[in-house]
C-alpha cells in the first residue's frame, strides 16, 4: 500500500511539473513578445504573438483539466482499495470468527482424544473393582483410598465418576451396596440373618446410611421391598 501511494505521488509531480514548465515558457515567450512589441517590431507580429499567447492558455487550461480528471480518479481508485481492503479484513475476521465456534475445531484433538482413552480405560478397570473383587463392601472405603487403589488423586476420581455416572462418589458407590443387598435378600441362603447383619455385608456400617440409601435408590424400605418383590 505505500508503495502504491508514493507511485502516485511521483505520478502527481511528473504530471505536474509539464504544465508548470510549459506556462514559465509561455510566459518568457509573452514577455519577449511584449518586449518587441515595445521595440521594432509592427502590430501584425504583436497580433500573431497575442494569438501564440492565448493558444498555449488554452493548451493550459485543458492540461489543467486532465490532470483534474486524473486526480479524481486517482482519488477514487484509493478509496476503492482502502474499502476493499476494509471489506477483506472484515471477512478475514468473520471467517477465523466461525471456526473459532466450529464445532469440527472444538472437538478433541489427538492429545486430548488420547486422555479421554485413558479416562476410559481407568474406568473400566474402577468397574471390575466394583463388579469382581466388591471393593465396596469395605465399610471403610473412601474417596482417598479408593484413589490410591487405582493410582490416581481424589480430585481425578471424583471427575471420572462424575463424567461417566453423573453421580457423586457417595451415590456411585451405595448404587454398588444396595445391588448387592438385593442379590442377598432375594437368596433364600441369607434368610437367617436380620437386616443389620445384610447391611454389613453390603458395606454399611451404620443402620440409618442404610435405610437412606436404600430408600434413595428403591424408593422403598428394605422391609417394603421384601415384602413387594419376595414370596
Amino acid at each position: 500500500m505505500k508503495r502504491f501511494f508514493v507511485s502516485i505521488l511521483l505520478l502527481l509531480y511528473f504530471l505536474l511539473s509539464i504544465p508548470i514548465k510549459s506556462y514559465r515558457e509561455i510566459e518568457l515567450s509573452g514577455n519577449d513578445s511584449i518586449a518587441l512589441s515595445l521595440g521594432d517590431i509592427d502590430s501584425s507580429d504583436l497580433q500573431l504573438s497575442q494569438a501564440l499567447q492565448e493558444q498555449h492558455n488554452n493548451y493550459l487550461k485543458k492540461v489543467y483539466a486532465l490532470l483534474s480528471f486524473i486526480i479524481i480518479l486517482i482519488i477514487i481508485a484509493i478509496i476503492i482499495s482502502i474499502w476493499l481492503n476494509y471489506k477483506k479484513q472484515i471477512v478475514a475476521l468473520s471467517s477465523k470468527k466461525d471456526k473459532t465456534h466450529d464445532p469440527k475445531n472444538n472437538s478433541p484433538n489427538h492429545s486430548n482424544k488420547k486422555l479421554n482413552q485413558e479416562d476410559n480405560d481407568l474406568f473400566i478397570a474402577l468397574e471390575d473393582l466394583m463388579i469382581k473383587e466388591k471393593i465396596f463392601t469395605d465399610p471403610n472405603l473412601t474417596l482417598n483410598s479408593l484413589a490410591k487403589r487405582v493410582s490416581i488423586s481424589r480430585n481425578q476420581l471424583s471427575y471420572m465418576i462424575n463424567r461417566h455416572t453423573g453421580r457423586n462418589f457417595n451415590y456411585y458407590i451405595n448404587e454398588f451396596r444396595i445391588k448387592e443387598i438385593i442379590r442377598i435378600i432375594s437368596n433364600p441362603e441369607y434368610n437367617h440373618m436380620n437386616m443389620e447383619e445384610i447391611a454389613e455385608q453390603g458395606g454399611f456400617n451404620s443402620r440409618s446410611a442404610f435405610y437412606s440409601a436404600f430408600k434413595t435408590h428403591t424408593g422403598l424400605t428394605p422391609t417394603q421391598f421384601k415384602h413387594k418383590n419376595l414370596p
